[in-house]
């Protein structure tokens, strides 16, 4: 991002633009989580407390960050500010609301990667040497996003957004670039795991048979695809110092969360399915069954 502010008018746009957007993905997002939960109840399919703590966890972040940006706009487009004092208490990174997003988002991020790192070693019958790569990326972006982060918690009074970003370039994109690896990582290896599975199996027993677009659409949800692609958009955005980095980065967590959750909506309604093994044909299982199924499956 250059060193020069974006003017006022613009950044004040950008952040209405990201409030609404924001606020539809989070009821879109809202009613999936709710729904996720009712199906693990309803179906009788208990998560692991792995996944129930992460998703929960998820949910927490992402409200917050609503919460946060609801806070920020009325509090600028609702009191007595000035234009030119508006955008500058919005690209003022000393500000506690923009400290506030700037932590939900990197621990957004983490979160949403940690469930994706989960959910490769699950399907990948928990063989611990394919998650060491995605771990060592995931541990590299933690450290990123702490320089980042302490760089935004040292910055001074009035201190605005271009600066504090030109400034941690090497720590944004190093931490957006190692996000974005874990995620091609594990979607690469999801997918191609799915894609294995199926050939194993015969045509009637795959939930999508006869339907190529469907089947291409599952493999694209289960995979985490669509966190890839976020990661993607927003690392372009920063590269190309466009202001609408503001606009996609505000709603990353949402979009990220979003895409979590759809995963675990295709779990509840029993539509994941893969094998551990090319001669078997067996569900790829992201919770823990319940006694009672363990019992009828010895009989």
């Amino acid at each position: 991002m250059s060193t020069s502010s974006p003017p006022a008018a613009s950044l004040i746009s950008s952040v209405l633009v990201e409030s609404l957007l924001e606020t539809g993905l989070y009821g879109v997002y809202a009613v999936l989580f709710v729904t996720v939960l009712y199906l693990f109840r309803s179906r009788d399919r208990r998560p692991s407390k792995f996944v129930l703590g992460g998703l929960t966890a998820q949910f927490a972040v992402t409200t917050a960050h609503w919460i946060n940006m609801l806070y920020t706009v009325l509090h600028t487009l609702g009191s007595s500010l000035t234009r030119e004092e508006a955008g500058e208490y919005l690209g003022d990174v000393a500000t506690s609301s923009f400290r506030a997003s700037a932590g939900l988002c990197q621990t957004a991020a983490l979160i949403a990667n940690l469930l994706v790192i989960h959910r490769l070693h699950v399907i990948f019958t928990r063989e611990a040497i394919v998650v060491v790569p995605a771990l060592v990326l995931l541990m590299a972006q933690t450290v990123s996003s702490g320089g980042f982060l302490y760089l935004v918690s040292t910055a001074n009074r009035g201190e605005q957004l271009s600066h504090i970003f030109h400034i941690s370039n090497p720590w944004v994109t190093s931490m957006l670039a190692t996000s974005l690896l874990v995620s091609v990582y594990c979607t690469g290896s999801i997918a191609w795991r799915i894609l294995y599975v199926r050939r194993g199996l015969k045509p009637g027993s795959r939930i999508e048979s006869g339907n190529s677009l469907i089947s291409v659409l599952s493999i694209i949800v289960e995979s985490a695809a669509l966190q890839m692609a976020s990661t993607i958009s927003l690392l372009i955005t920063y590269q190309i110092r466009f202001v609408g980095l503001v606009v996609f980065n505000g709603s990353m967590p949402v979009l990220l969360a979003i895409s979590t959750v759809l995963i675990y909506a295709r779990i509840g309604l029993g539509w994941a399915h893969g094998e551990s093994k090319a001669e078997y044909s067996l569900p790829i299982r992201f919770v823990a069954p319940r006694e009672s199924e363990v019992g009828s499956t010895q009989k």
